[in-house]
């Protein structure tokens, strides 16, 4: 399974870390994400509000599930 969050706070830390931890076999993404991620989530050099980007990356990565931060 692939997996995108968006986004880079504390919220968007904390569903890294619950979904590394819930489906440890998944690929997680985090665009842009935060250095304190890396450990649950690859970093990706998208901006939050690049949706033409963001959509490229889904539909080349096959993502699955997109969550989304606030």
């Amino acid at each position: 399974m692939n997996l995108l969050i968006i986004g880079s706070g504390g919220r968007e830390h904390a569903f890294a870390d619950c979904l590394r931890r819930d489906a440890p076999d998944a690929t997680i993404y985090a665009a842009p994400g935060n250095p304190g991620m890396l450990g649950a989530a690859e970093l990706v050099d998208i901006a939050a509000g690049d949706t033409a980007g963001l959509l490229d990356f889904a539909a080349a990565r096959r993502i699955d599930l997109t969550v989304v931060g606030p």
